[in-house]
């Protein structure tokens, strides 16, 4: 079920919050644009992934690697405290100047490596 709704400035909101399609990358003085799919909101509601965990770790990964399936995807990993240090994934399109945020989940295959 998405709880995903339009408020009357159009910006997006999940479960009422608005939805920040921009953060600042560590270092780097301006900002990265990102932004999420219909998909990677449902999902971050869904798996009660706050957008923080995911700008986190798009802006400081543990590390990344290219998805095998799709050359214009990325994979961002990092261990997230607040949920018992497991592993977040979080595929991004980046080939575009504006960064897409296509899915976000706890990786199990990564537990541990972290």
């Amino acid at each position: 079920m998405l709880f995903l709704a339009r408020d009357p400035l159009s910006r997006a909101t999940v479960f009422g919050f608005p939805v920040d399609y921009t953060c600042k990358r560590k270092g780097v003085k301006e900002p990265m644009n990102l932004e999420y799919t219909r998909h990677s909101l449902h999902v971050m509601a869904e798996r009660m992934i706050p957008a923080e965990w995911v700008e986190l770790t798009v802006a400081d990964p543990a590390f990344r690697t290219p998805d095998p399936n799709d050359a214009e995807v990325e994979r961002f990993f990092r261990s997230i405290p607040e949920h018992c240090d497991r592993a977040l994934r979080v595929a991004v399109t980046t080939r575009a100047v504006t960064w897409r945020v296509v899915s976000a989940f706890f990786d199990r295959g990564k537990k541990g490596e972290l």
